[in-house]
């Protein structure tokens, strides 16, 4: 099966009778005193990848900080305060998929259980990422039971091979060699969820799936740049997002393998924007010139397919 060509069905085609958000609408829940870059990344990388409209949620305290990096980001100053907005229907109408982590920190979690409660509820898919991992450890039996009593809800959680293992350790499972039991760890946390464990090669796990695997590699550059994982975040809702929107749409009933071609296409996506970034900059490469690149690279892997 070629996963890619599933994904250029998915893309939204632009024209001239769309209206703002039918290319999608994010919202990363993250950022706190210390990081406030991590859900900038996150969300202008949504935006480049192609959705319409993107918000980040985010504590009082950076919320000024985080409007003045663009005012392309819609920017809710809501962690931190009063749990009202948590129940209020309305809010949720305004996002299409969470994503959840970049910059989070570790001193909200029992605010962002509330939520992420109330969002299983209403089956709005999240990507989970950094501090929103550390949160599934600390409140894994509420969040397995959120997603036993909403099995149709779609989580894609998106670890590097320490927070994998990290994430084994929290259900009791025992460690195996790298992509090891990922589908098990999947099935053990939910009906509906996805793991893609980063690495020389990215691997997909799925609850319902027997087997994993290996997103073929786009070459990765020899440098890291810290803020990569949260562009990734970004891309990944905007994709997920098509992928879900698109299946509703046609009535197709095999949506796990539209979501898993937005996932490798999301992994591609960065790698090859990271690719050509790296190429002018050579060491002094930063995530926002990896930013800088997505739109040309979407154009190059994607745009002239569909």
């Amino acid at each position: 099966m070629n996963y890619i060509e599933l994904f250029y069905k998915i893309i939204p085609k632009l024209s001239n009778g769309l209206y703002k958000g039918n290319c999608g609408k994010t919202a990363i829940i993250g950022g706190c005193l210390e990081y406030s870059g991590a859900p900038y990344f996150a969300s202008i990388a949504s935006l480049r990848a192609g959705a319409d409209l993107s918000y980040i949620i985010t504590d009082p305290c950076v919320s000024t900080c985080i409007k003045s990096y663009s005012p392309d980001i819609i920017v809710l100053p809501y962690l931190n305060s009063n749990n009202g907005f948590v129940k209020s229907e309305q809010f949720y109408k305004r996002f299409d998929i969470f994503g959840l982590g970049p910059g989070l920190g570790k001193s909200y979690f029992s605010q962002i259980d509330v939520l992420i409660e109330q969002i299983i509820k209403r089956k709005i898919s999240i990507v989970i990422d950094a501090d929103g991992i550390n949160y599934i450890c600390e409140y894994n039996e509420k969040f397995r039971n959120y997603l036993k009593n909403n099995p149709e809800t779609i989580i894609i959680i998106t670890p590097n091979l320490n927070e994998f293992n990290k994430l084994k350790d929290c259900v009791n499972m025992k460690h195996q060699d790298n992509a090891g039991g990922i589908n098990e760890l999947c099935k053990l946390l939910g009906k509906n969820v996805y793991i893609v464990l980063k690495g020389k090669c990215d691997t997909i796990g799925y609850s319902q799936d027997t087997d994993y695997m290996c997103i073929e590699p786009i070459k990765s550059i020899n440098r890291r740049c810290g803020g990569q994982g949260d562009v990734l975040c970004g891309i990944m809702a905007t994709f997920v997002n098509w992928a879900i929107k698109y299946c509703q749409k046609n009535n197709i009933s095999n949506m796990p393998k539209y979501i898993k071609s937005s996932i490798i296409a999301s992994s591609q996506l960065v790698r090859y924007s990271a690719n050509i970034a790296f190429i002018k900059k050579k060491r002094s490469i930063i995530t926002n010139d990896i930013i800088n690149e997505i739109g040309s690279s979407f154009e190059f892997l994607f745009e002239n397919k569909i």
